[in-house]
């Protein structure tokens, strides 16, 4: 027994070593009575007002309010302002519908950000450039054309008719349509529509030659499909 009690008085116990605390024992020694706590409760009060005070008054200064959200979001007091914000937010995201174009990388990506946070639907393609709109536009109806034409060719007309609408297409003739059947007339004319409007909106942009090449493609591609049809009767 005395040989363990001897051991155990030799142990030597680590210690963590802390530093010593910022607020050093102020907290153990000095203990805030009422009134103390009174006061500082007044003085919070008196700096909540002037914080909504500053959220209303830059109602009309959006990046002035969506750094003040921001700042307070930060500093963990949000809480104390939640209908303020959230009025304040919902204001912003009803004028984003309609944004200004003068709006910089900074102010677009942090009003972005406060939406997303506070659950609004904000759409991702926030820089939107229009770039090649009608390009992309002509190519889907050129396709939805081609794919009736080539079910035209391929499924539907006879071979006599389609020697017609070929001879037909490759005039570009309105008063041609007349000779064609009924399903016919009703593709001829909206593809002439189609590349009215290719025409007049390429005439607009000073590009009106673009309209002879596009007609010309088009046109390239029924002998094809003729040629194709008589392997296909004869075999």
């Amino acid at each position: 027994m005395a040989v363990q009690a001897a051991t155990q008085r030799a142990q030597v116990r680590r210690t963590a070593e802390f530093h010593p605390s910022v607020g050093g024992d102020y907290f153990i020694k000095r203990v805030s009575d009422s009134e103390i706590v009174s006061v500082w409760s007044e003085e919070a009060e008196v700096l909540k007002k002037e914080v909504r005070e500053m959220l209303s008054s830059s109602a009309d200064k959006p990046l002035e309010q969506l750094n003040l959200i921001d700042a307070i979001q930060r500093l963990g007091i949000a809480y104390h302002f939640e209908e303020e914000i959230e009025a304040a937010l919902k204001q912003i995201y009803t004028t984003y519908q309609n944004p200004n174009e003068d709006d910089d990388l900074y102010t677009v990506a942090l009003r972005f950000r406060l939406l997303r946070q506070e659950g609004y639907n904000v759409s991702t393609g926030t820089f939107s450039e229009p770039h090649f709109v009608f390009a992309r536009k002509v190519l889907s109806k050129a396709v939805a054309m081609l794919s009736v034409m080539d079910d035209i060719y391929d499924v539907h007309g006879t071979i006599e008719e389609l020697e017609l609408f070929t001879k037909v297409i490759e005039s570009w003739d309105m008063s041609m349509k007349d000779q064609l059947p009924d399903y016919m007339k009703v593709y001829f004319e909206a593809l002439l529509d189609f590349y009215s409007e290719i025409e007049e909106e390429t005439t607009s942009e000073g590009r009106s030659f673009c309209i002879h090449y596009a007609k010309e493609a088009c046109s390239q591609l029924n002998p094809y499909q003729i040629i194709n049809l008589n392997h296909k009767f004869q075999s």
